[in-house]
């Protein structure tokens, strides 16, 4: 057993996380899924959309507005930001995982919204556009990890010190337009809710809601059923 983070029982959670990625990973063949009443196609090698109940639950609950400019970080299969498309959004999406990139764009392709959508490889900001955003939205890697070498996989799940989420919040006023909205997926019994609300206020978003939360369960491999929550925060640019 890996020692990802100190807290013991956060530990064997996150080492069931890193097993059910490591089978997903050895799966070679793409496959439907299907999500939000729509078909999409997913990699193998992309974050597993249907495994985890964070990607249906965060994008149900998101809307955005006709012509808004929507920024998604971390795309994976594209499916958060094919559905704002589909509400009439301008939707930039990056991933730092080229086959999510090429993942999105083949569902961006399956559900006719090219047009609307423009996708790019990026670690978090590097690669973005020069332009500002409405929406800044992430379903964040919320497992805190002591490992640093992590996979595109695990770096889905995984954040090495968190050093991911703090420079999020430090770069995304650059990208942001005054007023605009920053939309965060997080799990605060899997994360480490301490370090999320240090790094947004360190950045001065101190206006920050708490838009919905749910609790979920999950079966592991070995048929442990475990329970945590998800939880879509709001900080506001003002």
């Amino acid at each position: 057993m890996k020692r990802w983070i100190a807290d013991i029982s956060k530990n064997k959670l996150y080492n069931n996380f890193a097993q059910c990625l490591y089978e997903i990973g050895k799966k070679k063949s793409e496959r439907k899924i299907k999500l939000l009443g729509e078909v999409f196609i997913q990699y193998p090698d992309v974050f597993p959309a249907d495994a985890f109940e964070d990607t249906e639950f965060f994008t149900k609950e998101i809307s955005a507005a006709p012509n808004e400019h929507f920024l998604e970080i971390g795309i994976g299969t594209g499916i958060t930001a094919i559905m704002m498309a589909k509400q009439g959004a301008k939707v930039v999406g990056v991933d730092v995982n080229e086959r999510a990139v090429e993942n999105a764009k083949k569902n961006a392709k399956l559900h006719n919204v090219e047009a609307n959508t423009d996708f790019y490889v990026s670690d978090i900001f590097s690669k973005v556009p020069k332009q500002t955003f409405d929406t800044i939205y992430w379903n964040v890697p919320f497992c805190y990890s002591e490992i640093k070498e992590l996979n595109n996989l695990q770096k889905s799940t995984f954040d090495y010190y968190y050093y991911h989420l703090e420079t999020f919040f430090k770069e995304s006023k650059t990208f942001l337009k005054q007023g605009g909205r920053l939309l965060v997926g997080f799990s605060n019994e899997l994360g480490v809710p301490a370090k999320l609300m240090q790094y947004a206020y360190d950045s001065n978003f101190t206006n920050i809601k708490m838009l919905k939360r749910s609790i979920v369960e999950w079966k592991s491999k070995k048929g442990e059923t475990k329970k945590w929550d998800l939880t879509l925060y709001e900080f506001l640019n003002k």
